[in-house]
């Protein structure tokens, strides 16, 4: 127990109740020391008696000193405590960030000192071309320095190249179906996105994947699907021969079973002293044997190999008509054979050839036939127009003729204050004139453009970039589009109705602009929605239109907050902390 002395100058009035004391009615803790006025009814000073402490006495006036009181006080009386503080050194790599600490803003710029109470704070770092970090810190005695490492911004997109084996397949992104077909690129956000890869005939394949400048590519192998099959039953007459199933030789030896998907197949059916037979055929359930009656050869035939240059001709042998196209094989008897090879636009040949087995090839050189020419009367109305003839340009002046083989040609016509006019005609004996009549073009109007504010890049009749304000442009009388853009501004667009009397156009660009906004939440990776879209995990940065703006806050196992907020240049910083539950 403590002991207090009471020393009293006037009469006074004592109590003591669970260690305070009274003295005049003001209450006392025993462990502070107060002065009363002594010009009152009571002078007094409450001191521990076991310093050795004078008491504050006026020179000119001497107190008459009454009897010491002794007071027993417990030790446990609760006190006062007013919060500890620190100063607070703060930094971060690299220096320059601006610190904002709980609800206040820009608070310092790093490195800097603070004094704050001994509690956890919130501080957060914002520098320009880094990302907002945001670090919780319990401030104490022992801890009393918050430093931070900034980490460089990366990119919100980027460009991803998507592709399959094979190629073709419909790709949704995120659930967002057919955005593209294999090989593709598409613009996403950086982070994990999941890809959806669906081509007919093969397995569906999704991938998710984290995107981001260093990992851009996303590739599948597509695996096939497995038809059906069908066991069928092979066979020929005489049977031995080897058959070749869709390209694949030495399948089997007739009679045999072949296991065989649903659908179209070849079979090529060999056997000495036979001609090969093909045999194509739609196997199912129902239609599952396929049988070839092959032809014995006559003796002594040779495979004939027939060509031609230019190739594509078409081959008549002895009198039969189009057998094959150049360049192809030929089976037949070895002797004596006409053949004759036709060709569009080039004259025929025909070779008298005796093929055998060692004499197995027919080849002839193909002579293009001379295209005829007609002379052509070109004019227009009015005359004096420059002729471009198939692309070559400036051919001729109206009136001219010129040379052309017969065919399709193209005939452009160009003369200053008229509307280039072109003319596709078909030139024959019976066709060789070709005219043209050239629309005069309406007069020209010198419009003067401008806008509030100015220095507006102006589009005009979908051309962009025609000019940017205050400009002067030439074009036709009549109804123009004029689309005028200047940031922050959102375009402008106007229709007017150009002459020589309303020759002048002025666009007035008002609208409303755009606030950057600083988010920040507790706890960390709290998601938070704008006007009903999602737009980042706070802190983050946003540019919003001024005005009024709905905020929502949400995070796993905490309670939703919601608020309005009028966004404006004094109003673009928001910090909410969400509460524990659901």
């Amino acid at each position: 127990m403590k002991q207090i002395a009471l020393l009293a100058v006037f009469s006074f009035i004592l109590s003591c109740d669970e260690g305070v004391v009274e003295i005049a009615g003001d209450v006392i803790h025993p462990d502070s020391a107060t002065e009363l006025d002594t010009q009152g009814d009571i002078a007094a000073e409450l001191v521990d008696v076991d310093q050795d402490v004078e008491p504050d006495v006026q020179p000119d006036v001497q107190p008459e000193v009454q009897d010491e009181v002794v007071v027993d006080v417990p030790e446990d009386i609760p006190v006062d405590v007013e919060p500890q503080q620190f100063e607070v050194s703060i930094g971060s790599d690299p220096t320059g960030a601006s610190v904002s600490i709980d609800e206040l803003q820009d608070v310092c710029v790093t490195p800097c000192t603070q004094t704050l109470t001994a509690a956890t704070h919130v501080f957060l770092f914002v520098l320009e071309g880094y990302d907002m970090e945001m670090v919780e810190e319990e401030i104490s005695e022992t801890n009393s320095s918050v430093f931070v490492t900034l980490t460089e911004t990366s990119p919100d997109q980027v460009e991803v190249s998507i592709d399959s084996d094979p190629q073709g397949a419909s790709v949704s992104i995120d659930g967002v179906l057919d955005i593209c077909d294999t090989p593709c690129i598409q613009t996403v956000m950086i982070g994990e996105h999941t890809f959806d890869f669906a081509l007919e005939g093969y397995e569906p394949e999704s991938v998710t994947q984290v995107v981001d400048v260093e990992n851009d590519t996303v590739f599948v192998t597509l695996t096939e699907l497995s038809p059906p099959e069908v066991e069928v039953s092979i066979d020929s007459d005489p049977q031995g021969a080897t058959v070749a199933v869709d390209g694949e030789a030495d399948a089997c030896t007739t009679p045999c079973t072949q296991s065989l998907t649903v659908g179209q197949h070849e079979f090529v059916f060999t056997l000495d002293g036979y001609e090969t037979a093909t045999v194509e055929e739609d196997i199912s359930d129902t239609n599952n044997s396929v049988f070839a009656t092959l032809v014995e050869l006559p003796p002594e035939n040779v495979e004939v190999t027939i060509d031609s240059e230019p190739q594509g001709a078409t081959v008549s042998i002895d009198g039969v008509l189009d057998l094959c196209t150049t360049p192809c094989t030929q089976t037949m008897l070895i002797g004596e054979h006409t053949f004759d090879i036709a060709l569009d636009g080039y004259e025929p040949e025909s070779v008298t050839q005796v093929v055998d087995l060692d004499n197995d090839t027919v080849f002839v050189t193909l002579t293009a036939l001379p295209v005829p020419e007609v002379d052509v009367d070109i004019d227009s109305d009015p005359q004096g127009a420059s002729v471009a003839i198939d692309g070559e340009a400036d051919i001729c002046v109206t009136p001219c003729t010129q040379s052309l083989t017969e065919g399709t040609h193209e005939f452009v016509f160009t003369l200053d204050g008229y509307e280039t006019e072109t003319v596709n005609e078909d030139i024959s004996d019976t066709n060789n004139s070709v005219f043209a009549t050239l629309t005069e073009l309406p007069p020209q109007v010198l419009v003067s453009i401008n806008s509030d504010p100015q220095l507006a890049t102006v589009m005009i009749d979908d051309v962009p970039d025609v000019c940017v304000t205050p400009c002067e442009h030439s074009m036709s009388e009549g109804l123009h589009d004029f689309v005028f853009t200047v940031e922050p501004y959102d375009p402008v667009s106007m229709q007017v109705d150009i002459s020589e009397t309303n020759n002048t156009v002025f666009a007035v660009i008002d609208t409303v602009p755009t606030i950057e906004v600083t988010v920040v939440a507790t706890p960390p990776n709290t998601t938070v929605t704008i006007d009903d879209t999602y737009v980042d995990t706070a802190p983050f940065n946003v540019d919003l239109k001024e005005g009024l703006h709905h905020f929502v806050y949400t995070n796993p196992g905490y309670i939703t907050q919601e608020y309005d907020e009028f966004i404006d240049a004094d109003n673009n910083y928001f910090f909410v902390t969400l509460q524990a539950g659901k």
